[in-house]
Formats: structure tokens, C-alpha cells, sequence
């Protein structure tokens, strides 16, 4: 389990994953508590 930050490549990939694909990416946290993120594609091509 990591117990320290990344370097944010993912974050990054998520986010362009989510631009291409018609989805959205959510984050959320609390300073010093961390954050989460929730990558939601669609079904089909095109929808959103």
C-alpha cells in the first residue's frame, strides 16, 4: 500500500481517457487525508 504521493501520471491519463471517451473523471478529499477518483465511461460511443 502506498503511504505517499504519486506523481500524478495517472491523474493525467484518467483525465484524457475521460475527454476521448465522452466520460467524466470526479475527484474528491481533504487536505491531508488524501483524494479519490472516479473515472465514469460510457456504454456505447458518444453518449454521456
Amino acid at each position: 500500500m502506498r503511504t505517499v504521493g504519486g506523481s500524478g501520471l495517472g491523474l493525467s491519463i484518467s483525465l484524457e481517457d475521460a475527454r476521448l471517451h465522452g466520460g467524466w473523471l470526479q475527484v474528491w478529499g481533504q487536505p491531508g487525508a488524501g483524494a479519490q477518483f472516479r473515472l465514469t465511461l460510457p456504454l456505447t460511443a458518444g453518449a454521456s
